[in-house]
């Protein structure tokens, strides 16, 4: 009996904590959504088809478009790369992998501020350079400007899961199918593509849920198209009825979108194989070798380009000057500003203990979470996974908005106090946002452990505390520094959450760089990005560093 209590009451407490403060949101502000002034209404949902005031219907089937052309560009891109990169052998080869997870290392509001306002906007360096050499007025802006850098953020995903699926692909079945006298491309169509399947099912699901939830370039890029994200933003202080409606509408839309994504998916990682992959084919012609060099060459340039334009421009004297492409002076005002002036040092600074605070918090709970996990299956914990995955599905912007109005009151969830205008929202919600990144890093690490070690131990006569310090922490150590990194790289980053949930004594670099883009001396705003940037490669160096340490390496 007691032992039951024992195993019984972590699992209740993880039930509390996850219904508490990741379910609850959600539920309190679907159930905001069927009221109307104090009453039960469906007045909320029935002006969604109001059709003399078609905005919000307008705003659902235009993020459902975007997201579904954004997967398509990103395939487009995507894939061709992964198959090249992984399956064919040419100069500069060794350049293109790296090169083509770099804009994964870029934070939204980096990324738009690069493409907007440095590169291909109206006054960018590729327009100014281009309406220079030929006369020809070519710059991004609206829904065409959101769908390239959707582009470019996104299509790393179908490079990383392809490449794993060729991975695991046994070559020997493709030889199996040349040996029967199948040609090369009937083998690829008939033996690699399906087995890719799970891997652009899985690539399609994450770059779908990033779409749905992208608000940074819609901001930046069409800041009065009819998009859910924007609507919800924009209607946030003057009609919270509706927003709860539109804040409801985007959660179950993506849930919709993904989930027959996530159902097909699940069934095709049965025809998963593993064998010995595929060697790379070297090129040998000597024109297709220079041909691919040059390709590699420019596609490390553009790739890279985002990254280096906002390096140059933190340095340059005039930058944002209306007559030069590039800066003709350079300076390090900019830095001397940003680190000389408390109103540029202190986001970076909230930023920091905001996203640590956020991290220490989602370590220890997903080191809990994982370990009931791992210690049996059972109705209890399978809900208990299900809750602390659930924001992985959830777009930023409902997470924001339905913490803004759970805890706009006074909730037992505060300890009785109003957390709404307080420092304190914004890490809780980085601390719910990145929560599935440590559960799922974690229980990585529990399923490589064997249970039979800490019985050993115990049998030797360790106590039960003594065999989980010396043996399972060390070998959770580089699922936990993995897990760690990624929450702490997503919380420096995070930019709408921020920009909903801050208050002017925790505003975030994020927040600070999008207030200063109206500025067309933007080197200041050049300068904050740099700083981001070198945050989070030291979180990747010291991330990786822990890792080593954990493997014993």
């Amino acid at each position: 009996m007691l032992a039951s209590l024992r195993r019984g009451i972590p699992i209740a407490l993880a039930l509390i904590v996850l219904c508490g403060y990741v379910a609850w949101p959600q539920i309190a502000v679907l159930l905001e959504s069927f009221r109307h002034d104090g009453t039960v209404s469906l007045a909320g949902w029935r002006a969604l088809f109001d059709l003399e005031r078609p905005q919000d219907l307008r705003a659902l089937w235009n993020s459902v478009w975007v997201a579904l052309v954004s997967v398509l560009l990103s395939a487009i891109v995507g894939v061709p790369l992964a198959i090249v990169s992984r399956r064919f052998a040419f100069p500069l080869r060794a350049w293109l992998a790296p090169a083509l997870l770099l804009p994964l290392l870029l934070p939204p509001i980096v990324g738009v501020l690069a493409f907007k306002q440095f590169l291909f906007g109206e006054y960018g360096i590729v327009p100014h350079a281009l309406r220079t050499a030929f006369g020809v007025d070519v710059f991004l802006d609206g829904y065409t400007g959101v769908l390239a850098l959707h582009a470019y953020s996104f299509f790393p995903f179908f490079v990383l899961f392809v490449n794993a699926a060729l991975e695991r692909l046994d070559a020997a079945q493709e030889e199996a199918a040349r040996s029967l006298g199948a040609s090369r491309s009937v083998a690829w169509l008939r033996v690699t593509l399906p087995a890719l399947v799970p891997a652009l099912l899985g690539a399609g699901a994450l770059t779908l849920l990033n779409s749905m939830g992208s608000f940074s370039a819609p901001l930046f890029f069409a800041p009065d198209a009819d998009l859910l994200t924007l609507r919800i933003y924009n209607l946030r202080e003057d009609d919270p009825e509706r927003v709860a409606v539109l804040s409801t509408i985007l959660a179950l839309s993506a849930l919709a979108l993904l989930w027959p994504i996530l159902r097909q998916r699940s069934d095709a990682l049965g025809s998963g194989t593993k064998g010995t992959p595929a060697s790379a084919r070297v090129v040998r012609s000597g024109l297709a070798r220079l041909l691919a060099g040059i390709a590699v060459a420019s596609t490390c340039v553009v790739l890279v380009l985002p990254h280096l334009a906002i390096l140059v421009l933190s340095f340059g004297a005039d930058t944002g000057a209306a007559g030069s492409v590039l800066p003709t002076a350079f300076t390090l005002d900019h830095y001397v500003r940003v680190f000389g002036e408390d109103a540029f040092r202190r986001p970076l600074s909230n930023s920091l203990w905001m996203s640590g605070l956020a991290t220490v918090v989602d370590v220890l709970i997903g080191l809990w979470i994982a370990a009931l996990l791992w210690r049996g299956r059972s109705v209890a914990r399978r809900w208990i996974e299900v809750l602390a995955l659930l924001p992985l599905a959830l777009p930023a912007t409902v997470i924001a908005f339905n913490l803004l109005e759970t805890f706009a009151r006074s909730s037992a969830l505060a300890g009785g106090q109003v957390l709404a205008g307080t420092v304190w929202l914004l890490p809780l919600c980085y601390a719910i946002r990145n929560l599935p990144l440590t559960v799922r890093a974690t229980q990585a690490a529990f399923a490589q452990l064997d249970p039979q070690l800490v019985e050993a131990a115990c049998g030797l006569g360790a106590g039960r505390f003594a065999a989980t310090r010396r043996i399972v922490l060390p070998l959770l150590l580089p699922g936990l520094a993995a897990g760690a990194l990624l929450a702490l790289l997503s919380a420096l980053s995070e930019f709408t959450a921020s920009i909903l949930l801050y208050v002017p004594a925790n505003l975030p670099i994020g927040v600070e760089i999008f207030n200063r883009r109206y500025n067309r001396a933007l080197g200041e705003p050049a300068a904050l990005s740099c700083l981001l940037l070198v945050a989070q490669a030291l979180v990747v160096v010291v991330g990786n560093r822990l890792v080593r340490l954990g493997r014993g390496t």
